[in-house]
């Protein structure tokens, strides 16, 4: 059984190792146990501050996430108005005159909404959507010319805008001292090799009915982990001997 953690483990993996561990012993009662409490608090602990650095490193995606799907909601809405607009000038009068109030509708919530802030943009856009599924719209806008299906693509893209914006806010309102991954991962691999696996092996052989079956567990996973992290060492090793042979 293997009892030590990789070194080149990255930061998710050593993350997602602990969170496993740390299920897996608060499934049994070890309260009676001053030492694994201890361990356990610690490892728990550590293994929080590397989960937030985590977080907080993937706040850039989620900007870059935010900023993808505001240009799918901008093209949507700028889409919407075209639409309505050119319905204005349909030879039917009942159409024309649907039109026109759609687009005073629109207008009532700002053309331009999809150039101010994220916040407001949501705002208005939920109201828009609000008043156009509206008993007093609904059938306005299903016979208009393909505006149905516009107000629909709407509707869709200013949901993601909200999700992914609703993201990268509670990400920014955590205001934390954050430690870079890279540097959290070894605090946490190390109470994992240091302190935890030698206990629960020392104390399998003490009291086996309860520390065995959690020894057992805990290699069995980092087992499993430094497998990943060989072959993926392999496969780079392997990938680079290709390219100085091309």
């Amino acid at each position: 059984m293997e009892k030590t953690v990789l070194r080149d483990s990255n930061s998710n993996e050593t993350e997602t190792l602990a969170n496993g561990l740390i299920k897996e012993l608060n499934k049994v009662d070890l309260s009676g146990d001053v030492m694994i409490s201890k361990v356990l608090a610690d490892l728990t602990s550590e293994n929080s501050v590397l989960t937030q650095g985590i977080e907080k490193t993937n706040g850039d995606v989620l900007r870059e996430n935010l900023h993808e799907e505001n240009e799918t909601a901008d093209a949507d809405f700028v889409c919407l108005k075209q639409f309505v607009k050119a319905n204005i000038y349909l030879p039917n009068a009942k159409q024309a005159q649907d039109a026109e109030d759609v687009w005073e509708l629109i207008s009532s919530h700002n053309l331009e909404l999809h150039n101010l802030s994220y916040e407001k943009q949501i705002s208005l856009s939920n109201s828009l959507l609000s008043n156009l599924a509206s008993d007093k719209f609904k059938a306005k806008v299903k016979r208009l010319v393909g505006v149905s299906d516009r107000v629909q693509k709407l509707a869709k893209s200013s949901e993601s805008l909200k999700t992914a914006y609703d993201k990268v806010i509670e990400l920014e309102s955590k205001k934390l001292s954050i430690i870079p991954p890279s540097t959290q991962k070894h605090e946490v691999r190390k109470i994992i090799n240091e302190n935890l696996i030698p206990y629960l092996q020392t104390s399998s052989k003490v009291f086996p009915e309860t520390y065995e079956p959690l020894y057992k567990m805990a290699c069995e996973a980092i087992g499993k982990l430094n497998m990943k992290v060989r072959t993926r060492k392999t496969r780079k090793a392997n990938e680079l001997e290709e390219s100085v042979a091309d």
